[in-house]
Order: C-alpha cells, then structure tokens, then sequence
C-alpha cells in the first residue's frame, strides 16, 4: 500500500511540469493561452494572427486547446467552438486558426450599435405672408425752384398707395407754404395745396413713380393773386422696413409746371411759381390687406 502511493505521488510529480510545459501563453498577444498539441508552431499562429488583427487587440481570455485528432477547441469565457483542421499543419494550419479567432476577436471588441432615435416631428414651415397690397402713408416735404424767384416751400402729405401686382398706383394729398420774404420792399409768401395721382412701378426697396398733379395757389403781398397749375412729375422712393408691414420711406424728385406765374410790384418781379422745383420728403407707411 505504501509503496503504491509513494509511486503515485511520484507519478504525479513526473507528469504534471510536462502538462504545465504543454499550456502556455502567446509571447506576441498575452491574452492567448495555448494548451496541448497544436498542428502549428506558435510563430505560425502569431505570424498569421498579425496579419488579421491589430497589435493593440486586448479581447477577453482566449483559450486555444488541442480537442482529438484533427479538431480544436476556441474557449471565450464560458463559449466553447470547434476548429475542424483535418490534416492541415503548419502555416496552412495557423491560417485557418488566425481566421476563427481574429473573428471571435472582432465580434467581441466591436463597439454596440448605435440604437437609431427617431428624429422628432418638425413643425411644417409657414409660407411667408404675402406683402400688403394698400398702404396709408404721411411725409415731409421740402421743395425749391430753380430760379432765384421761386420760393423754398415746406409741406406736409398724405399718401394712399395700391400695389395690385408688379405694379403700383398712389394719390397724395400735399399742404405747403412758403416763408415770408420781403423783397423791394414788398412782403410776399405762398400757400396752397397740390393733388398728385402717380403710377410706377417697384425694384426691390426701391420704387420708381411717374405721375401728374394739380395746384391750387394763392400769393399774398403787394395786389396777390391766385390760381391752378398742372405739373408732370418724376421720383424715387426707398423703403426701409422698421417692422412688419411698417416701413420708413425717403424720397426725391422733381416737378414741371406747365405754367408760370410771376408777382411784379412797381413793375419788379417779387415772387414767382416754381417751372422746375426738386423736392425731398421723408415719412413713414403703414401696410393694410395682405
């Protein structure tokens, strides 16, 4: 009895270095444990794993063991697959073992796909709102003719403006007076009011008008006089927009009147209509009907 196991431990003693000496693990990749007869060197296996993964690979604990003749055994933790090599050996050997793993190696280090988040609804864009086809307008104005005799004139206006397609159409209403001037000793001034239809058409902010208007007229100073002048008109507006369907408006342009009055005292010319009168004005719009 004794002597049967002082040989069994002997027994154990001889054979389990060379079970140790037959499990190693991969110099090049140390997450490899190799254990038992393989068909291929382990230079083989690392030259072919190499060529199928990258040096920085660091999967979980692989086990690569031989599983009876002409098969081996691929463990992943507690995964177990089988390698079918038949009589393959050597680099043909290596290549198909590099294969598995390098694909067990891939599935495992993989980062998790992304999962799609719905996108979320978007509220459907508005048309823009059409521009307001009827605007209501009030200015400043200033004119002056240009003969000495032709007085500077203020005024004040007021504007209705229709745009029913590319095109516009606009009234005005104007107020102007002009200052008390003494000249030859005769004291003079001018008032009255003008009424001026126009048509033209819109470049963007800007708007180009022809048109016609009508005066009424009345001169004080020495005998006075009064009267109607018709005039043909040109002008150019820009509209700057302060918000909505509001917009500040500057413009410039002349006037020819088809007549010419003059206001002589002591047979000398003292004051006189404007036959060519350039004018600026300045105001703002309001937008009605879109």
């Amino acid at each position: 009895m004794m002597r049967a196991l002082i040989a069994a431990m002997f027994w154990l003693w001889a054979t389990v270095p060379d079970l140790r000496a037959h499990a190693q693990a991969s110099p090049r990749f140390s997450w490899l444990s190799l254990q038992g007869e393989l068909p291929c060197s382990v230079a083989e296996l690392e030259a072919a794993l190499s060529l199928r993964l990258p040096p920085d690979a660091a999967p979980a604990a692989v086990v690569l063991r031989a599983h009876g003749p002409g098969y081996l055994q691929l463990a992943f933790g507690d995964q177990r697959q089988s390698i079918a090599l038949g009589d393959l050996r050597g680099a043909a050997a290596a290549r198909v073992i590099a294969l598995v793993i390098a694909d067990r190696v891939r599935a495992e280090t993989a980062p998790p796909s992304a999962v799609p988040v719905p996108a979320e609804p978007q509220p459907e864009a508005k048309p823009p709102a059409a521009p307001p086809k009827l605007w209501l307008g009030a200015s400043a104005r200033a004119g002056k003719g240009l003969a000495a005799l032709e007085p500077f004139s203020p005024g004040l206006a007021t504007s209705v403006q229709y745009t029913p397609r590319r095109w516009l159409l606009e009234g005005d209403v104007e107020l102007f007076w002009t200052p008390n001037e003494r000249r030859n000793g005769v004291d003079s001034a001018a008032r009255g009011a003008r009424v001026r239809a126009q048509a033209g058409l819109p470049f963007g902010p800007i708007q180009a008008l022809l048109g016609a208007a009508a005066t009424r007229f009345s001169v004080s100073g020495g005998t006075g006089f009064s009267g109607w002048l018709g005039s043909l008109g040109a002008a150019l507006r820009f509209d700057v927009p302060l918000r909505a369907a509001f917009d500040l408006t500057l413009s410039a342009g002349v006037d020819y009147s088809l007549r010419r009055f003059e206001l002589q005292a002591y047979q000398v010319s003292v004051i006189a209509t404007p036959r060519v009168e350039l004018w600026l004005a300045a105001g703002v719009r309001l937008g009605f009907l879109p």
